[in-house]
């Protein structure tokens, strides 16, 4: 009779490691980010919201500077109809708004309308890249909302979605990263913690003005370096309001404030083509029949600012609540 074969010693202990390495994963609970799919970082968060909220009537759209600068609960108090989400994305140019609302915010919440908040950031043709376009739509996340992914893939978010140790192995191969992740500090590449229930990024809200030369100038060379008003920057954004419209969204657009003339004083844009900006997004809203509500009433009042184009609390309740009343305006016009 021929004997029993024994498990070897060396694996039971593996065995014995992975499970303990299990078990002390799940202890640690939200000790640990979720792994980024997406090609921003704020994505992640912002699909698990809009997925468990499931519905909403308005959806905010545009960049930090709208998912910093409008309060929903403001909103909604002020007679927007709700519910309200801030799905606008820190980070992203008009160029990859064009996916991430029509073919990711829209099939999720079923918005009947849009807040389409519009800086002059946003408007500079020197720095677009559209490589964004190809980066967001070929990350893991936005290929497995839209059932393109493959099969490796799927068998890896499968095994996530029963083992926290795979779930979380990239971040424990980073164990700095996690404790400055804990300790609230933007890691590159992970997802933010910094958004309320609403969609709305949180960071800006106790920062008060200050004229900086050195943030002056890190406009001037990176998102607004050579600055140049419209081109594919416009296009794109025109592009997303045909495609916002195709899904019966009702666009309503929203010229952000700035503080221009530190702007202008610091070489970072010209009086020239600030103006250009505004004439050619009047142009775009009249051609669209569109609402297009003007805020440059609040450019330059630094009590607003937390930067020269981010709003702090002050600044966003009342951005909110004259954004509000301009839409009422606009219905009862329309009625």
């Amino acid at each position: 009779m021929r004997p029993k074969r024994r498990v070897p010693a060396v694996l039971v202990t593996v065995l014995v490691v992975v499970a303990l390495a299990e078990l002390g994963v799940r202890a640690a609970g939200d000790a640990f980010p979720p792994p980024a799919r997406w090609a921003n970082p704020f994505a992640d968060v912002k699909v698990d919201q809009m997925q468990e909220r499931g519905t909403a009537t308005t959806v905010l759209v545009g960049s930090s500077i709208v998912n910093a600068g409008f309060d929903p609960a403001t909103l909604v108090e002020e007679g927007v109809p709700g519910p309200v989400y801030n799905a606008a994305l820190p980070g992203s140019g008009t160029e990859a708004w064009v996916v991430w609302y029509p073919e990711v915010v829209v099939p999720v919440l079923g918005p009947q309308r849009a807040v389409i908040g519009v800086s002059v950031r946003d408007w500079n043709a020197s720095t677009f890249d559209p490589a964004d376009v190809e980066r967001f739509r070929e990350a893991e996340g936005f290929r497995r909302f839209t059932g393109q992914a493959g099969w490796l893939s799927q068998l890896d978010h499968a095994a996530s979605g029963v083992s926290e140790l795979v779930r979380y192995r990239s971040a424990l191969r980073q164990p700095a990263s996690v404790v400055a992740w804990n300790a609230g500090e933007p890691v590159d590449g992970w997802p933010r913690r910094e958004i309320d229930d609403g969609g709305r990024y949180l960071g800006f809200d106790d920062v008060r003005y200050h004229r900086d030369p050195e943030r002056l100038a890190e406009r001037r060379d990176g998102s607004m370096a050579d600055f140049r008003a419209g081109g594919p920057r416009q296009q794109a954004f025109e592009t997303l309001l045909d495609g916002l419209a195709n899904r019966g969204v009702r666009p309503t657009i929203v010229r952000l404030p700035a503080m221009t003339a530190d702007l202008v004083a610091a070489d970072v844009v010209t009086r020239e083509q600030v103006a250009r900006f505004d004439t050619q997004l009047r142009a775009v809203a009249t051609a669209r029949d569109l609402p297009l509500l003007d805020a440059r009433s609040f450019d330059d009042r630094a009590e607003l600012f937390a930067d020269e184009y981010h709003l702090n609390e002050v600044g966003v309740q009342r951005l909110s609540r004259w954004t509000a009343r301009g839409m009422a305006g606009v219905e009862e016009r329309a009625g």
